[in-house]
């Protein structure tokens, strides 16, 4: 049902980084591709005793990164964690948008760190949870955007912080969130990769990736992949996590987009917690279609068949909620008549 990701079309391979001295874990890597032609790449490391820093190196494609750099504490946060690299530019300017735990009261704050000045900036308040901004360069200033499903903009600068909320979407597959920055696509619009995850049957949660692109000025998502293009596997292999063994989600976790000189779109993205994946898209392969196009018939009804008060039987064709119920693809189960017709897009009939 989720085969390996090393076997998918697009996958391009692991990214090598030094190794470090305690280091148990290496993943969620961020590329970004540099006006020099050159690529940044920033990735977490996760300690023995749990706690994890960020590290930044050049990404050579044929031999990963060669070289680590430890991207310093921000002053009186030694004792914090850093999580979850996010490089993006804005302007001639390059950034890291990054969480910080605080492990003594477990909150998460939202910060992101100038690395042509170095001067870092808290973007949320320290006692919240917030994680998964998506940062973006708007009119040359560094701004942020909450998940994909409910945009709102902040930013550094006072002048940009107004909220500007996007449009809900129909999205069936589970729970969607932010992923990469949103880079340029075309005059119009920029590209991101959203993440998403879905109830497992074993574990903390099975995760999965896909694309969107936004309007520039309105920040309205306009297109989106008609399905997630890479799902998390069990297949992967995952090293156990240091802190506990309770917390292993099937994961896949994007966290860099950049364009090649080929116009193919290049995503890195955390491995089971474990690794740095890399992948390769031509557009067409990020199957995008616009905002309120049916996601590819999710489900099939089946002519002839229909169960109590008039519903009719359906089959998945991929994974998807329905009525806060999970379905794996090619699950069968019956529809009411009213939630088919105020749903129609869900249903092709035959």
């Amino acid at each position: 049902m989720y085969p390996a990701v090393a076997s998918h079309p697009n996958f391009a391979g692991i990214i090598m980084v030094p190794r470090c001295k305690g280091v148990v874990r290496q993943y969620n890597g961020s590329v970004c591709g540099m006006p020099d032609g050159s690529t940044k790449f920033a990735w977490r490391r996760e300690y023995q005793d749990g706690h994890s820093d960020i590290a930044i190196g050049d990404l050579l494609y044929d031999a990963g990164v060669k070289k680590a750099t430890q991207i310093p504490f921000a002053a009186g946060k030694e004792d914090h964690w850093m999580e979850d690299p996010r490089l993006f530019l804005a302007g001639d300017h390059l950034y890291l948008l990054y969480a910080l735990v605080n492990t003594k009261k477990w909150a998460v704050q939202q910060r992101c760190r100038d690395l042509t000045t170095g001067i870092d900036y808290p973007l949320s308040n320290e006692d919240d949870v917030q994680k998964n901004w998506t940062p973006v360069d708007h009119l040359g200033e560094a701004a942020f955007l909450d998940y994909p499903a409910g945009l709102v903009l902040h930013g550094i600068a006072p002048h940009i912080s107004a909220a500007r909320p996007g449009v809900p979407l129909d999205f069936p597959f589970g729970t969607l969130s932010g992923g990469s920055p949103l880079i340029p696509f075309d005059d119009d619009h920029v590209i991101g990769i959203y993440h998403g995850h879905m109830p497992h049957e074993s574990r903390t949660r099975r995760y999965f990736f896909g694309a969107y692109l936004v309007e520039k000025y309105t920040f309205t998502i306009t297109h989106i992949s008609a399905r997630p293009l890479v799902y998390a596997s069990d297949e992967d292999p995952a090293i156990p996590c240091p802190r506990t063994a309770a917390y292993n989600p099937c994961a896949i976790f994007p966290c860099g987009i950049m364009q090649t000189t080929d116009g193919r779109w290049l995503v890195s993205a955390g491995m089971q917690d474990s690794h740095n994946a890399l992948f390769r898209f031509a557009t067409a392969d990020l199957n995008l279609v616009p905002v309120g196009t049916p996601l590819e018939a999710r489900l099939i009804a089946k002519p002839g068949m229909t169960g109590p008060s008039g519903s009719v039987a359906v089959r998945t064709l991929c994974p998807l909620f329905e009525d806060g119920h999970h379905y794996e693809a090619g699950e069968e189960f019956f529809l009411s008549a009213a939630r088919a017709a105020a749903l129609p897009t869900l249903v092709s009939i035959l």
